[in-house]
Formats: structure tokens, sequence, C-alpha cells
């Protein structure tokens, strides 16, 4: 390092300089060592002398938690770090190497953002990260464990650093045991160089501490002092001979020249009482909210004293503060007056260029809000009578806020073919509500610039091994077969609409939903939030696509009704009669009403469960929970099945509502896998629960479905399932039961394979799936997907804006991060898949 001002950094192994216009003493403080060494120079020395170490750390890093280990490195260095993740699972940690401490405090504060930080990485399994260092600085390297077991890792450090060369310094002193002085020249650079010896192996603590003091030379202060104060008192002097004055002897007035200056636009109301109110259009935060909302009982907050924030100036005219905000994007940058003439001229927002809705009420209305209070004004328009009324300023805004339909199910009626009890927000005032639905539906999205840079780095480590995928993601291409020679047309995709309970439109990594009735529960949101985080999984990988979706248990485009190319919508479940397309379902993200976690949670506690009791120690009976009371004729004959000495079969009524309210701790899946067999049956139409029942190991009695979610039609009968028909259902159940605990050992390598195949589906699989089908679909589109102008823009923080903190809750704990590596390869189809296996018994 070299410059004026005196700095020194002591790390194992390196070395660092300091150069100053003073005398300077170097004292070692720890005098159990020996080595350090001090050098000075007429002139900086090179930075040509190459050395390399290497360090191990093996590291338990602790659930969200982070360890970091600092290196001082200069200019050309470089860092090589190979890494071995010890974690039975695929759950990545977070490697960074961030320049100065404050790029790693904020890589903390927000992990998933690389931007803040030189080479930001997602590590599992081994792999080797290479940096090359443009700048000397401090440099930490930190791994970060987000998940929540702590994690072991192992860790190799390999530096290449280049240090001063120090052969041509004019003086040379050995710290140890003594008192080191170097004088300094005044009026030339120097330099000095504080070096130590390299680590050495086996020994934990292998750091110098020194103490740098300057000797002052007071002369050079009295002078300098003497010489400031001298030219200060000539420049007053000078200012004072030579000021202008006016004509009538008077000094210049900056008051006069600002008169004569005229404002290019005509003079508006900037009615300042409400500028604490305004949106600023970098910026919604929570306060600006709370200002907004006060704003509409009360005077609203004074301009401070001289406050001079053009920031919060409308971009127009730099005139008048911004307060009000174009819709549907939320781009708040233009004054009342300016907002309202491009509402009436241009139709676009100033920003983005998207179209603006079409006026809500009155021809003043347009598609502007006015955030804030204001006296009534005129415009091209004429006079609206209720401007500065706070009842009628809060009717506008919850007359607005009607009209937008959220996924949560705001506004949203119950979809038609299946209907239940419509959504209530009665938990907070209408207006507070309003306001909640206004901010998170059009102020919430603010997307970073990292999308492209992390596609590359994704794509830069393709070369990595990639995995093939499961062989029942072939069945992507039997769902997508009845478009593969007419595509899909913008016209063949809305007459979809009229079965789907939503739009999904991605364009560019952003996505955008059209909602068109409520979803049961929360069964939108988490499907929602499970696309966003499939963006988020593999960042700019996506194509743009546009689907309707449809969040209900039941097919709705019969093969019989429909010809080709019949309607594409998407759903949970599709059946051998059905053109419907199966995707994930929302439990694989949670669910919030029967209190079941994410799946990769749901998952281990139900493995965990299961080795509860051994095989021969399970009860030997076939088990069932769940509620019949669901117009199911399969479930109704189930109940005739409760008799464990006949049947061999226990079947328990579930009461979510008696569970709900003792917080579900009787309906914990880990505790329902004490049974070696426990059936499947269908409910209403398909059910969510044979992902959950299979993973207990136990020997999974299915009785014959109708219904196929996206992964079902990859078991196998009697490798993953014993197939149970429904026709003869208590005796064929019997008959399960009896050959099971007959062949004991055949019987718990059957469920042992069903636990497998579920083990199997993770969380990567999962969004694999999602990947490839979102992917072929795509290219089956003959048009380009252009969010409609009804559709809203979801992103991250838009959601969880919309949830409650239950919902949030469970949505926060299925976040997922970059992936590591890309998609598995989808293979090609290599026969007939016009028949599932698992409906075909």
């Amino acid at each position: 390092m070299v410059g004026r001002r005196p700095r020194c950094e002591m790390m194992s192994g390196h070395a660092s300089s300091c150069l100053s216009h003073f005398g300077s003493s170097v004292q070692e403080i720890d005098q159990s060592k020996t080595g350090p060494m001090l050098y000075g120079f007429y002139k900086p020395p090179p930075l040509d002398v190459k050395i390399t170490w290497s360090e191990t750390h093996d590291a338990s890093i602790q659930a969200s938690l982070h360890k970091e280990w600092i290196f001082f490195l200069n200019k050309g260095s470089a860092v090589d770090i190979s890494y071995n993740v010890e974690y039975p699972r695929s759950s990545p940690l977070s490697l960074v190497i961030a320049q100065s401490r404050e790029s790693l405090v904020e890589w903390v504060d927000d992990p998933s953002y690389p931007n803040t930080t030189l080479s930001w990485n997602i590590i599992y399994g081994s792999g080797k990260i290479q940096q090359e260092i443009f700048t000397s600085s401090n440099y930490y390297i930190a791994v970060g464990n987000l998940n929540s077991e702590d994690v072991e890792v192992q860790l190799n450090f390999t530096i290449e650093a280049f240090v001063y060369n120090t052969t041509q310094a004019y003086y040379k002193c050995y710290l140890s045991n003594r008192l080191c002085s170097l004088k300094l020249f005044l009026l030339r650079a120097n330099a000095a160089v504080l070096t130590s010896p390299g680590s050495e192996q086996g020994k934990p603590d292998d750091n110098w501490y020194l103490k740098l003091s300057y000797g002052a030379r007071w002369i050079t202060y009295f002078a300098g002092s003497g010489v400031m104060t001298v030219l200060l008192l000539l420049a007053f002097r000078f200012c004072n001979i030579f000021h202008p004055v006016s004509g009538d002897g008077t000094g210049f007035q900056a008051g006069e020249v600002g008169s004569e200056r005229a404002p290019l636009l005509s003079p508006k109301d900037d009615d300042l009482s409400s500028w604490g109110s305004s949106y600023d259009s970098i910026s919604h935060d929570e306060e600006d909210l709370e200002e907004w909302r006060a704003a509409g009982s009360i005077e609203g907050k004074q301009l401070k004293e001289g406050e001079n924030n053009t920031r919060r100036l409308c971009v127009i005219c730099f005139d008048a503060p911004r307060d009000c905000f174009f819709l549907p994007c939320g781009h708040c940058a233009a004054c009342f007056t300016c907002g309202t003439r491009i509402a009436e001229e241009a139709g676009n927002c100033p920003i983005c260029r998207r179209t603006m809705k079409k006026p809500l009420r009155g021809p003043c209305a347009w598609t502007i809000i006015r955030a804030r209070r204001s006296r009534p004004r005129s415009n091209q328009c004429g006079v609206d009578p209720t401007d500065g009324d706070p009842v009628r300023e809060r009717e506008k805004v919850e007359n607005f806020a009607s009209h937008t339909k959220t996924v949560a199910g705001h506004n949203l009626k119950p979809t038609p073919w299946h209907l239940f009890e419509p959504k209530t927000f009665n938990d907070e005032p209408r207006y507070a509500r309003a306001s909640k639905i206004i901010r998170c539906s059009y102020l919430k999205c603010r997307y970073s610039a990292n999308i492209e840079l992390q596609r590359r780095r994704l794509q830069s480590q393709s070369s990595q091994s990639v995995l093939k995928c499961p062989d029942f993601f072939k069945w992507i291409h039997n769902d997508l077969q009845p478009w593969a020679t007419t595509r899909i047309s913008l016209t063949h995709l809305m007459e979809a609409k009229k079965f789907a309970a939503f739009r999904v439109v991605i364009v560019g990594g952003r996505l955008y939903v059209d909602s068109y009735y409520a979803c049961v529960q929360s069964r939108a949101m988490f499907t929602v939030w499970g696309l966003l985080q499939l963006l988020r999984r593999y960042p700019g990988m996506v194509p743009d696509v546009d689907f309707m979706f449809d969040c209900m248990d039941k097919p709705a485009i019969n093969r019989t009704e429909h010809g080709s190319p019949p309607p594409p919508l998407f759903r949970y479940c599709t059946t051998a009669d059905h053109f419907d397309i199966p995707f994930p379902d929302w439990s694989f993200w949670g669910w919030p009403e029967t209190n079941l976690g994410p799946w990769d949670e749901e998952l281990k506690s139900i493995k965990l469960g299961s080795r509860a009791r051994s095989w021969a120690n399970k009860s030997p009976r076939a088990y069932w929970k769940g509620n019949p009371d669901v117009q199911s004729p399969v479930r109704t004959t189930l109940l005739q099945c409760n008799d464990s000495k006949m049947w061999g079969a226990e079947i328990m009524r579930q009461d979510w509502v008696a569970e709900e309210k003792g917080g579900f701790e009787q309906s914990k899946l880990s505790k329902q896998c004490n049974h070696r067999y426990k059936i499947y049956a269908e409910g209403y139409a398909w059910s969510v629960s044979l992902k959950y029942i299979m993973s207990c190991g136990s020997l999974t009695l299915i009785i014959t479905p109708l219904y196929q979610d996206f992964f079902s039609r990859g078991l196998i009968p009697k490798k993953n399932y014993w197939p149970i028909s429904p026709t003869d259902l208590c005796q064929s159940i019997k008959s399960a039961v009896d050959w099971g605990n007959e062949n004991l050992s055949k019987a718990e390598v059957i469920g042992k394979g069903g636990q497998n195949f579920m083990e199997n589906l993770s969380m990567d699989r999962v969004y694999d799936y999602m990947y490839h089908l979102l992917t072929e679909y795509s290219k089956l589109q003959d048009f380009k997907p252009i969010p409609p102008s009804s559709a809203l823009e979801v992103c991250v923080e838009s959601l969880l804006c919309l949830a409650d903190p239950k919902q949030r809750q469970f949505l926060e704990r299925s976040t997922t991060f970059p992936s590591p590596a890309p998609p598995c390869i989808l293979q090609p189809v290599d026969g007939d898949l016009n028949k599932s296996p698992l409906t075909s018994n």
C-alpha cells in the first residue's frame, strides 16, 4: 500500500506498507515471537514478489449463521478455494469473497443478492472457486448457512499473493525485542514496509501484534499554520477590494436577479402541507405509506425549513412535489397537474411506457390516484368537488382498491364450478385494507439488474455433470402432444379462460397474474409463490410464457367434448380422458390451513417418524385417516372396512375443525407411520395426500385412482405400492394385509421402494419439472406473450405483503436460492405413454 495517509495492515504471512511525511517508530508488543522486520524506501517498492501458501479449515456452520476468514491481499493476487460440503442432502451453502467489511455486512443483510460481493457462489458437494484480486484491500472469505440444520464443510484456501520487493531498502531493522525508528523526509515521497515471516503448519495463532507511533515535527505544524493564515487573510482582503456594487452604491443583492426570472411553466398549487405524504419514484417504503395514510385524515406534515430534496420534485416541471402515481405500474414521478396532462395526452406511463388503465370514475379520475389531500384545483377537466374532503379522499382510495383483484382473494368471487365460502378480510379497517391492496399490488415490486449476471453464472457451470431427469418427466411430451402440430394460438389460450381461476404471464423473468376467481384457501397464493421461486431458482432461464391455470381438484377439458386443438389449461391433476396439463400442487411450498410445512420439511419429519418402530413392530393392519365427507364414493365405502379383525383395517375420521382448535397435534404426519400398511383413497377428486402417505415407508395400498398428478404416473405396482381394487374394496384390503404379514421382507421392500421414490422427488426435481414443462409449452406458442392490461405484476415482496402472518411464515420457510447447477436433462419419449400403470390396474 502506498499513500500519504499512514496505514499498516498485518496478516499472517503477508506484507504491507505505510507511507508518511513524519518520523515513525515501530515496537513489537508480543515479544514471545520473533521475525517482523521494518524496511525504509525513498520511493514505493514494486509489488513483484510472488508467494504461495495454503490453509485448510474444517468448519461446522450453524443454522442461519456464517463463518468468515480475513486476508489482506495486494493487487494481482489470486485466491483458489476447494470445498467439500458434508451434508446428507443437497441443501447448499453460500460462499462469498467480499472486499471490505462493508461489503461483507451487506451480504449478511441480504445473502441472496450477489452484487454486494466480489464473488458469490452457492456450494454443495465438492467443487472449486477461483478469484483474481484487482485492488489491494482487506478480503473476507465467508460461508453462510441458511438451512435449518448445522452443516459441515471442509475448505482449502490456496493463495498466490504479491508482496513488496524489499531488496532496495535503505533502512532495515529487526523488531525482535527492540524499538525501530525510521526518519522520513518532508519534501519527498517516503515508504515503509513492515513484513512478517510466513505461517507455520500446525500453529493456530500466527498473528503479530505491533505498535506504530509517529514523532511529529512541530515546526511543520507551526510553519504550515502560519502560511495558511496569511493566505486566508490575503484572500479576504482581495474579495473586499474587488467586490461588485450596484449603481446606488449598495452591494450586490442576489434577490434582485431572481425577481427578473419567470418560470417556463404556469404557476401551480404546490400544497406544501402535504409534502410529507408524496411518494418517491425510487423507494416506496413503509414510512411513505404511513405518511400517505395520514394525509387522508390530517393536514399533513409541514416541509422542514430549508429542505431542498429534488428527489421528491416532479420530474416534468421540477416545480411541485410528486403527489400521484401511475397505475398499474405504480411509478411515482410527477405532480398531479403534470400527471393528469400525461394521462390525457399520452396514456402511457412516462417511466416504463406501460399502458394505463381505463378511467374508473369521472373524466378526471383517469388512471392516476392521488396519494395526498389537496384543496380543489382547476385543470383541463374542471374542478373536482371532492378534492380537499378527507372522507371523499378515503372513498376514492377504497373505490379504486375495490377494483383490484389479488392472488390473496381480494375482490374475487369463488369459482362457479366449485362453490365454497367467499374469502373475508375483516381483520382490518376498510381504508387500511384498501391502502394495503394498493401498496402491495402496485408499489412493491422492485427488480435488481442481476438476473442476467445470475443466468450467465449458471450457464458457466453447465459443464458440470448434469443428471438425467426421472422417467416420469417424459409425460410432459404426452401432456403437450395435443398441440404438437397445431401449436397454441392466443385464440386457443383465451378459450381456456372460461375454465381458469387465473392467468399467468412471464416476460423477461417477471411474473404477471390476471385473477378471475378465488381459489380454495391459499392455493392461488402458494401456487404463484412456487412460480416466483422457479424464477429465482433458474434466474433468466425461464422463457416467456402465457398460460391459464385452474386451482380446483377436477379436470375440465374432456377429450370427448373438445376438438383439436383443445383449450390449454394447467391444474394439479388430469385423467386419461382429459387434456388438462398437470402441474405441481401448492402444498410443495406449504399448506398453512392444515399446518403442513414445505415438502422438504415434511418429508424429513415423516421419514424420522417412520423409524420410531421397526417393520416387525409396526401394527399389522392397514391404516387410513382423512375426511370422508367430501362426496367421495370410495371413501364412503372405505368406512365399511373399519374392522381390524374382519378386514385388517383401521379407518379413522379426521375432524379438521377440532384439529385446528387443538393445534393439529393429533394430525401430525410423522405420528402416522406406525402401521405396516397405509391406504390412499381419492376424495371428491384428486387428493394431495398421496405423497405424504408414501413417504412413511409403509406398504402403500392405493385404491386404483381415476386422477393423476405430475409424479404419480411414474409409480410402478408391486415395486412402489400395492394396487387395491375399488370394486371389492374391503376384501382387496384384507388380501393385501394377509399377503404382507406372510411375506414381511417382501412387503417391507415395496414399502421402502415407495419411500425412496418420494425421497427422490426433492424440491430440486419439482423445480426441474416446472422448468421443463413451461419450456416445452412455450415452444408451442405461436404468439409473443404480453401481459394484459388487467394483469398485476407479482414478485416475492408483493406476495409477502399480501400474506397474513401465518401465510408469510410458511412462504418464507420455502424460499429457494439460485441453483448451483442447470436443470436435469429431459429425455425424449421412447414409447407409448397414453396409460399410466397407476390407473390401469
